[in-house]
């Protein structure tokens, strides 16, 4: 089977999910994660807030300061969905082919629109597309979304280094 640059993201989330397992004795459920993933969304929506809310002046630009913010935000997001792509082995292979190229999708969509589908979304793999629409709505290319995550997941790993989780992050 071919993968493509996602695999990693998978990888390095199955290692943070089982050392949570092995130290806390956890392992989220899917709703669970749902929930969080929604929490997250929330707060990407919040700190975006003036890109879709109609009653505040809109202002599409970000400056380095608020990108860079916004960007965690959605990294944070992915590591929810794909806490829920593991669950699925169907969901997991499709994360897994995904591309990863460098310019952003979807940008036509509207933030409304994709942020609706993103909290609708219910399969794995819907809530992975909805995450890549949800920041391509935003300017964000996968590319950018994949480095993002795996630059948090490393300091997530890190933060269990004392329990030996952090083992080649």
């Amino acid at each position: 089977m071919e993968v493509g640059p996602w695999s990693t993201a998978l990888d390095r989330q199955r290692r943070l999910q089982d050392c949570l397992a092995r130290v806390q004795g956890v392992t989220p459920t899917r709703e669970q994660l749902l929930l969080a993933l929604k929490v997250e969304t929330g707060e990407l929506l919040q700190r975006v807030k003036a890109r879709w809310a109609w009653w505040r002046r809109n202002d599409r630009r970000f400056d380095r300061g608020e990108r860079a913010a916004v960007l965690e935000e959605i990294a944070d997001m992915m590591h929810f969905v794909l806490g829920a792509v593991l669950l699925s082995e169907e969901d997991r292979v499709y994360v897994e082919r995904a591309s990863c190229g460098s310019k952003p999708r979807y940008t036509d969509r509207s933030l409304v629109e994709v942020a609706n589908r993103l909290f609708e979304a219910r399969a794995p793999a819907a809530l992975f597309t909805a995450t890549l629409e949800l920041a391509g709505a935003l300017g964000f290319s996968p590319r950018e979304i994949l480095e993002a995550y795996l630059a948090k997941s490393r300091v997530n790993l890190e933060r269990w280094d004392a329990t030996g989780c952090a083992e080649s992050a």
